[in-house]
Formats: C-alpha cells, sequence, structure tokens
C-alpha cells in the first residue's frame, strides 16, 4: 500500500505546491531579451518584434551577443516553415548561466516546422486518378515524400 500511495502523494505535492507557481511568475518577470524569428520575414530584420529575423540561426548568433547578466533571454518562432541548410548546432556560447536561462519556443499559438528537408516547389500537374506529378531540381534521391505532414513515400533501402 505504501508503495502505490507514495507516487500519488508526491504528484499531488507538486501539483498544488505554491512554488511550481511562483517558480512561473518568477521566470517569465525575469525575461530581459526578446528575440523574435519569422520565416516569412524580410532578410535584414534585427530580431525585434516589428523586425524579425527570418531564421534561427541568425537569432542564435544574435543571442551569443547579448549579455547573459541581465536575466533572462527567450528567441519566440513565429508560425512556419524553417528549411535548414545545414545542422543547427548549439553549443556553450548558447548556454545560459545562473542569472540567465535561454528558451526557444513557439509564439503564441503557433506550430513552426524546422527541418532539414526541402519543399517541393514548382508547377503541379494532374496525371488523372488523383496522381500529380511535379518536376523537380535535385541532384539528391529522394528518400521521403511527405504531404501535409503524412509520410507518403519512402525510398525502398
Amino acid at each position: 500500500m505504501l508503495r502505490i500511495l507514495s507516487p500519488v502523494l508526491i504528484v499531488l505535492f507538486f501539483a498544488f505546491s505554491p512554488v511550481s507557481v511562483a517558480y512561473a511568475e518568477e521566470s517569465d518577470g525575469n525575461v530581459a531579451y526578446r528575440v523574435y524569428v519569422d520565416a516569412a520575414a524580410q532578410n535584414n530584420g534585427n530580431g525585434k518584434k516589428n523586425s524579425p529575423f527570418n531564421t534561427i540561426g541568425q537569432a542564435k548568433d544574435y543571442v551569443r551577443t547579448l549579455s547573459k547578466d541581465k536575466g533572462d533571454i527567450v528567441v519566440e518562432i513565429a508560425d512556419g516553415f524553417y528549411e535548414l541548410e545545414h545542422t543547427l548546432l548549439f553549443d556553450e556560447r548558447d548556454s545560459g548561466n545562473e542569472n540567465c536561462r535561454i528558451s526557444y519556443v513557439a509564439a503564441d499559438n503557433a506550430y513552426p516546422v524546422i527541418s532539414r528537408g526541402k519543399r517541393i516547389k514548382g508547377e503541379w500537374t494532374s496525371e488523372g486518378n488523383g496522381i500529380y506529378s511535379v518536376a523537380l531540381d535535385r541532384d539528391e534521391k529522394l528518400r521521403s515524400l511527405y504531404v501535409n505532414g503524412q509520410r507518403w513515400y519512402t525510398r525502398p533501402e
């Protein structure tokens, strides 16, 4: 009985603990910088709300220049497709410290897609019977195809 009761007490403690509520309020009040990213933004943004960066990499590079002694840094990522040319690497320069937490978060009601995949662009042609085609301008083989987030094709190995 004690083994069953212990996890229940732990859950109840954390669910009703004032520490968790105070922590949430404290973290919201300790934000020194907000940096904005929007895939649809102009290429020369400065990370401000009215002039966001258009890549997460630009935001990451900018965050590295900010003082970590003033408070937390929050990078808000807007809706959109963020096509990465290379793997997005973070190292110790991207870490916070005892005075600063660095967070990359989706903006309110946003569902950004961060991918090394490539969007297929071009004129789609109906071949009939629900079959569509498009010319691919690429040197690499197509490994997988996703339509509206669902995997439709996987290259056989």
